[in-house]
């Protein structure tokens, strides 16, 4: 969830965006909400939590929040248009596309104050696997550990993808089950799954991915084994200390893994997205202007030449490594690509430096963690040059730390973006990493 205080964000105004603030405000959706996605008269919406915001400054701003209503917790989204008349072609499509029913919550509900569109999950605008997968049918529900019955949803991204846990009749855990807005992602990342787990056969079972126990290419739903173990941002400190090592160790054998040829170059670190994320800080936080603007044209000034590509995870964060006694999971591979090993390893690095600053843990503590994974990485195999590291780590705290502040309008990270800016500096200055 995001805790979102009642003055609003602390974020530059949008001009494009005027009902930013009021659409991040929990308090202020409860109340609007009631009339408006009340089918037969004013929901009793008891509270209202925000648990996803995707952000584009000056075009656009997603939200996903949990209602708790007298018969249990209803998921809705919304979605703010800059430009108003796409507000209302998205109204008409939707008056179109949902079909009536007695739900007491609507599926779909135009706002003309906010200039927005409003969904009720399983509704979505672009998702059209969400229906099935929250009651799935046919050779989809046989999975090889019984029938699939019953769908908790786990994590919703609007407008793009939903994941579910699945459970047979008796509450069994069968697996996770994810809805995809383009049906042939569900198939690429089915692929991406086979080459993961065959990467990390030599890992000898200390280091694993789920195999993949039901694909419906033209629905967008893939169904994974459901792994053991505790996330790491789950882990006690000693947990942490357990993981990493074998998380080291994990990415570095995928590292050495053959390269899918139908595998796309990792775009996160190129120069245009560096400049975007320069040109994002500074209109979205103008006392992080100078800093942002300047960490981009550095960034861009020395892009190391790195070769060869090796097969990246992609999106290496604490959500996405369980732990299970001393084996490891690596799941959520969406985000994989080709690249410089320096990718995997500096976005890693960079979210531990990132712990610090947000208080997740202490300097030695970080120090610790860094040294742990590279160890573990180097004994499996070369790490990557430390110039490379440096410009990679600061590159990943420019575009995906303190961009994905603003971005995701996280609070913590926004409170302290420009120490993280002054980490990133101080990577490319030699002062942050020996």
């Amino acid at each position: 969830m995001i805790p979102m205080p009642a003055t609003g964000v602390p974020l530059s105004p949008d001009a494009a965006l005027p009902s930013r603030d009021r659409l991040l405000d929990a308090d202020h959706v409860a109340a609007h909400v009631r009339t408006l996605l009340g089918a037969r008269g004013p929901l009793d919406v008891r509270s209202c939590r925000v648990v996803r915001a995707k952000y584009r400054l000056g075009d656009s701003l997603r939200v996903v929040y949990r209602l708790d209503l007298p018969d249990g917790e209803r998921t809705v989204s919304v979605r703010a248009f800059a430009d108003p008349a796409a507000a209302v072609r998205a109204a008409r499509s939707a008056a179109a596309a949902v079909p009536a029913g007695d739900d007491p919550v609507r599926a779909a509900a135009y706002d003309a104050e906010h200039a927005a569109m409003w969904w009720t999950f399983p509704h979505d605008r672009r998702v059209a696997g969400l229906a099935r997968l929250m009651r799935p049918s046919g050779a989809l529900a046989d999975l090889p550990g019984g029938r699939w019955e019953r769908s908790v949803l786990m994590e919703y991204a609007a407008e793009r993808s939903a994941t579910v846990r699945a459970h047979a009749a008796d509450g069994a855990v069968l697996g996770y089950g994810k809805a995809y807005r383009h049906p042939a992602d569900a198939v690429a990342v089915a692929e991406l799954y086979g080459a993961l787990g065959a990467a990390l056969a030599p890992a000898a079972g200390r280091a694993r991915t789920p195999s993949v126990l039901a694909l419906d290419a033209a629905e967008g739903i893939l169904v994974l084994e459901a792994m053991p173990g505790r996330r790491w941002d789950e882990l006690d400190a000693a947990g942490s200390a357990a993981m990493l090592p074998l998380l080291g160790r994990a990415v570095a054998h995928l590292h050495g893994a053959p390269v899918p040829a139908t595998l796309l170059p990792f775009p996160r670190f190129a120069p245009a997205r560096i400049a975007t994320a320069g040109r994002v800080l500074a209109e979205a936080r103008p006392d992080a202007a100078d800093a942002g603007l300047r960490l981009a044209r550095r960034l861009i000034a020395g892009v190391p030449d790195d070769a060869p590509a090796v097969l990246l995870h992609g999106d290496l964060h604490p959500k996405n490594a369980l732990l299970d006694g001393d084996r490891l999971s690596l799941i959520d591979i969406d985000q994989a690509g080709t690249g410089s090993a320096s990718a995997d390893v500096g976005s890693l690095v960079a979210r531990l430096l990132y712990g610090e600053l947000v208080g997740e843990h202490d300097r030695a503590t970080a120090a610790s963690h860094i040294g742990a994974v590279l160890g573990a990485y180097g004994a499996v195999r070369p790490l990557p040059s430390l110039a490379s590291l440096r410009w990679h780590v600061a590159a990943a705290l420019v575009v995906e730390r303190a961009v994905r502040a603003v971005n995701r309008v996280h609070l913590g990270a926004l409170a302290v973006l420009p120490d993280i800016l002054t980490a990133a500096e101080r990577c490319l200055d030699r002062e942050e990493l020996p």
